[in-house]
């Protein structure tokens, strides 16, 4: 009667939000409620773990550990029906209220091993998300983890499959400097858990060990980024990060952590050993008994921070004649931004026709637009190359030749403001004599061109295009920016003024800058995003080298008053002697 696992009093507040809240609510409760518990058990990035599995309306879903229902909803909308254990009463609760409009799901209030006794081997999946690392405390005995995973894979289907979200003990966030997630203590899971009972994480060696132990079962990893919490893209062994693309630290929402190094450029030296899957920050994995098919989607990355209507999944896909990108709306109210891919692909390749760059191939319906998969690296990836050879002329050459291709493409009217400009990019007060193109994109950004392997330029996102006049200036300065603010970059990248090689001014840089700050608020509205939140919920960071700056310091003070103290006990040794300090003592005494 009692619930064994809580996260105390903040359960009523969720209980509460569930009650007389709407899931189009929650995000704007959770940027006034500026708590980690809310963010964690209320956001819609949590779904993005398993949203794109290939579930059908014809399956059948258990979920073990189903919480407060973060995923439940989801897969409740995807699949035939849904049924959820969990050994928390108040969390059920909080999980019902919140899906009370399903009817396709049911809750099981208990331990896992009592409920499974009475469930039928009918579940086409079973999901573990946050769950399989607690098996000690639902299973006990000398094998829990072995034992779990051979009862739940008698519950599943012929075909059906076990997913498994868990923290990578061995993740780089652990390294640089992040806290244990469940014990909450530095280093604990990298030494192996030596004072944590009850509760374990796993290297994928480990992971998948057990899979064998557990009767053979065949396996896929995938691997979420920034981590299976809040993720916001996952990969596979089939489509790896590349260097630069690991840029979102992992945000340290719910503790406070050391900050030990450079996350992204680490990441990017494990890529480049082709250490990445062993470093994950978490796994996904995909269990089955029989051999497993062809995996389907291959990579996943979400957009989904953004008001409704722009939130969209970029979608890697393996299809018979090969691999292609599909881009689909989140929500209904995205359909029209996805379909109009088709349009703007149709008007930038009229105003870029005759030029060295060209637009990835586009053919939508109304649910989704396929892109062409192409192979190559990035305009990007081919100037930090330069850079890191410190190539400065080939890397000003290669810039300013984009740079120039963007200015001088379609760029055949005066700049005019539009109500549709105010809009989306507000009413700054832009210099006279601007030109624009008779279509503009505005996010032409170094890493969405794409270079293939016979040297020909794609544009391979177009996603944010503009048919009303906007300064190809605001689109220069863009490309600068972002390409110059991704990673620190030498001195020399800096001295060689980008901006006043394209005539740009820094007035107008100041200008554009405002500008931009109002595009990011347009394609947000009223969403907030988990950035935007982490100042108020974070409690922040330790960093090791101002840390270790302030210890110098204070030793170099404590060293100076040492000294001060030895010359004063000095002086008054050698006073001791004078003739004044005699007379001084005489007076003092009378």
């Amino acid at each position: 009667g009692r619930d064994l696992y809580s996260d105390g009093e903040v359960e009523e507040v969720l209980l509460d939000i569930a009650k007389n809240h709407s899931p189009e609510e929650f995000n704007r409760i959770i940027a006034e409620k500026e708590s980690w518990a809310v963010l964690y058990h209320f956001s819609h990035v949590r779904q993005n773990i398993v949203e794109w599995l290939p579930i059908q309306k014809t399956d059948r879903v258990l979920e073990v550990g189903a919480g407060c229902g973060a995923i439940t909803g989801m897969l409740a909308d995807k699949a035939k029906d849904v049924t959820c254990i969990d050994l928390s009463r108040m969390r059920s609760h909080i999980n019902a209220y919140r899906n009370r409009e399903k009817d396709n799901m049911q809750i099981l209030v208990g331990n896992f091993q009592d409920i499974a006794r009475d469930l039928k081997p009918e579940y086409d999946y079973i999901t573990l998300i946050g769950v399989f690392e607690y098996a000690d405390g639902y299973i006990g005995g000398e094998t829990p983890y072995v034992d779990m995973l051979r009862q739940i894979s008698g519950l599943l289907a012929p075909g059906g499959k076990i997913v498994i979200a868990i923290e990578n003990r061995l993740g780089l966030k652990y390294w640089a400097g992040c806290t244990e997630d469940h014990v909450g203590t530095f280093f604990e899971g990298l030494e192996g858990y030596p004072n944590t009972h009850g509760i374990r994480t796993f290297s994928k060696k480990e992971l998948l060990e057990m899979f064998q132990q557990a009767g053979d079962l065949h396996s896929r990893f995938y691997y979420p980024y920034p981590d299976y919490k809040l993720p916001m893209a996952v990969y596979s062994d089939s489509f790896l990060p590349k260097r630069g693309e690991l840029t979102n630290d992992p945000r340290n929402l719910d503790r406070v952590r050391i900050d030990l190094f450079n996350e992204a450029r680490v990441y990017d030296t494990l890529i480049e050993n082709e250490l990445f899957p062993a470093f994950s920050n978490s796994f996904l994995a995909v269990l089955e008994k029989e051999e497993m098919p062809e995996e389907q989607v291959l990579y996943t990355k979400y957009s989904n921070e953004r008001s409704r209507k722009y939130a969209i999944t970029t979608k890697i896909i393996r299809q018979e004649q090969g691999r292609m990108v599909r881009k689909e709306a989140c929500y209904p109210e995205g359909n029209t931004h996805v379909q109009r891919l088709t349009e703007w692909y149709q008007a930038l390749s009229k105003v870029y026709r005759g030029t060295k760059l060209c637009m990835n191939r586009c053919a939508g319906t109304d649910a989704y637009a396929d892109f062409e998969y192409l192979e190559g690296h990035t305009l990007e990836e081919e100037l930090d190359q330069l850079v890191a050879q410190a190539e400065k002329e080939a890397f000003r050459e290669k810039m300013l030749d984009y740079l120039q291709l963007i200015e001088g493409a379609g760029v055949e009217r005066m700049f005019t403001r539009t109500a549709e400009f105010e809009a989306v990019f507000g009413r700054a007060e832009l210099p006279e004599g601007l030109r624009s193109a008779v279509v503009t994109d505005v996010d032409m950004v170094c890493n969405n061109v794409l270079i293939t392997g016979d040297d020909r330029w794609t544009l391979i996102d177009y996603e944010w295009t503009c048919t009303f006049p906007v300064p190809v200036h605001f689109v220069l300065y863009r490309v600068i920016h972002y390409y110059t603010m991704k990673n620190a970059k030498p001195q020399w990248v800096y001295d060689m003024d980008l901006y006043g090689e394209m005539g740009i001014t820094k007035e107008e840089q100041a200008v554009y800058a405002e500008m931009e700050q109002h595009f990011q608020h347009y394609m947000k509205q009223e969403h907030v995003s988990i950035p935007d939140m982490y100042q108020a919920i974070s409690p922040g960071t330790i960093n090791i080298n101002r840390l270790q700056e302030q210890i110098i310091h204070l030793q170099h003070k404590n060293d100076v008053l040492a000294d001060r103290v030895a010359y004063k006990d000095e002086v008054i040794r050698q006073m001791e002697n004078t003739k004044v300090w005699k007379l001084y003592r005489k007076i003092k005494k009378k």
